[in-house]
């Protein structure tokens, strides 16, 4: 966590986060990404990862928060623009799969 705080590009962000995530532990990566996370300052990337953490941690709701904090600055950066596409409709099953009865 300490070279998440010190870094400003996101790249340690992201590099943890996927650790966690291929490690099975992606409420730790969600919990690390919402601490973590600037979306204007850390890139496309750490957006995706924090996301994909949030939807394998089985909280769409956060993931569909994150996709609005991505999707806020990818008018700045095309990139961000592309991973916002690419979340979108796995935000959008997660939520319909959360609506659906039981």
């Amino acid at each position: 966590s300490s070279a998440c705080e010190r870094e400003t590009d996101g790249e340690a962000l992201v590099q943890s986060l996927r650790i966690l995530r291929e490690a099975g532990r992606p409420a730790e990566a969600l919990n690390l990404g919402v601490g973590h996370w600037v979306p204007a300052r850390h890139g496309a990337e750490a957006g995706r990862q924090v996301t994909l953490a949030a939807l394998e941690a089985g909280r769409p709701l956060d993931a569909k928060r994150l996709l609005a904090d991505l999707e806020e600055v990818s008018a700045e950066d095309p990139t961000v623009g592309a991973a916002v596409d690419e979340l979108r409709p796995a935000v959008q099953a997660a939520l319909d799969a959360g609506h659906q009865p039981g």
